[in-house]
């Protein structure tokens, strides 16, 4: 006795197998219970997640008609030529710079080749708070005219104490100036304009430095921490990377 393997139902919905010798880009379809099967043109469902429009877009053909099989093929490689061009524009958006702070901020973080991609996961954290800090406060300032005296300005605000009479917050100041170095410096290798004269500027500045620290974390420090992040109500506090981060802000 011969066994054959049980009938595979096909799904409601869209149809994706095609004859072997019509398969155009994005060409889907979908089956009535009578007549010809309904065609569309469908974008990729990546693009469409990024805000690719339209996400679909009904084909007024017909399979069955030899004389409708060019127009389909036209329509769908018509189709698919914009998505891919929309799709080709989109990357270079994102690695569009545009010669302010925030354009080299948002390239060191997109650009396949920067250092900020191959960061610990932990240090990454770390450094995208700061690059928010960075992008907040002077974002919008053109790389081409800053000046010396900006960066001894943007020290001087960061370090100021959170109220008046409490300690100078020299260790963040100083970071968003080291920062701004590392950024200088992944623009000079991207060939950015303005970086380089920035990068040499900033190598000769001195900034002071956050003293040494007397005291490190210990571990009634790290159950203090989590003790008050469960009182909080936020558990995710108490990973061992946002201690780190905490740690590393302390001073």
């Amino acid at each position: 006795m011969v066994f054959l393997p049980p009938r595979r139902c096909r799904p409601t919905g869209w149809r994706t197998s095609m004859p072997s010798d019509f398969n155009e880009p994005g060409l889907k379809r979908r089956k009535r219970k009578s007549g010809p099967d309904i065609l569309y043109w469908v974008a990729r469902a990546d693009l469409v997640k990024a805000g690719y429009r339209p996400e679909t877009v009904r084909l007024p053909y017909t399979e069955d008609d030899e004389s409708h099989r060019n127009l389909i093929s036209a329509a769908c490689m018509r189709f698919q030529a914009e998505m891919l061009e929309w799709s080709s524009g989109r990357k270079r958006e994102l690695n569009r710079f545009d010669g302010t702070i925030l354009g080299l901020s948002r390239r060191y973080q997109t650009d396949e080749a920067s250092p900020f991609k191959r960061l610990k996961h932990s240090t990454r954290q770390k450094d995208t708070y700061t690059l928010a800090l960075i992008e907040k406060a002077f974002g919008t300032r053109s790389l081409a005219a800053l000046k010396i005296d900006d960066f001894y300005r943007w020290y001087g605000a960061a370090k100021k104490p959170r109220e008046a009479g409490g300690q100078e917050r020299v260790r963040r100041a100083y970071g968003i100036i080291k920062k701004l170095r590392e950024m200088l410096a992944f623009g000079i290798m991207a060939e950015l304009p303005e970086c380089k004269r920035l990068y040499d500027v900033l190598h000769h500045a001195r900034f002071s430095q956050p003293a040494r620290r007397r005291v490190s974390m210990e571990l009634s420090h790290a159950e203090a921490f989590i003790a008050k992040a469960i009182e909080m109500g936020r558990l995710s506090l108490g990973r061992g990377d946002d201690l780190r981060i905490w740690d590393s802000q302390q001073g």
